[in-house]
């Protein structure tokens, strides 16, 4: 279950899994983080899992936040440097976990 730590506030989200491709020859891919995988927890199946992750986050004062919030709009003039997302407008997931690779 992927994590994703935002390196601006103390927040975090939970991600459902991405894609992942395996080559022969050991290579292989993981898909970037994307406002359509997070998601709330518990998820089922995942229940004790998730709340060791509270709990850890918790002890860290880390707030683990979900899809309601990470998608309200964010400001329209803002300018974001990331490879998530097609560009403006851009949700608040995109202004807390940027990523420019």
């Amino acid at each position: 279950m992927p994590l994703a730590l935002c390196r601006l506030a103390p927040i975090a989200c939970i991600l459902s899994p991405g894609e992942r491709s395996h080559h022969p020859d050991g290579h292989g891919y993981h898909s970037m983080p994307w406002l359509e995988a997070v998601t709330e927890a518990p998820i089922p199946g995942w229940e004790e899992d998730c709340e060791q992750i509270s709990q850890v986050l918790d002890r860290h004062h880390i707030t683990l936040v979900g899809p309601r919030l990470l998608s309200r709009p964010a400001s329209p003039h803002l300018k974001i440097d990331t490879n998530l997302g097609d560009g403006p407008p851009h949700s608040i997931f995109d202004v807390w976990f940027h990523w420019a690779d």
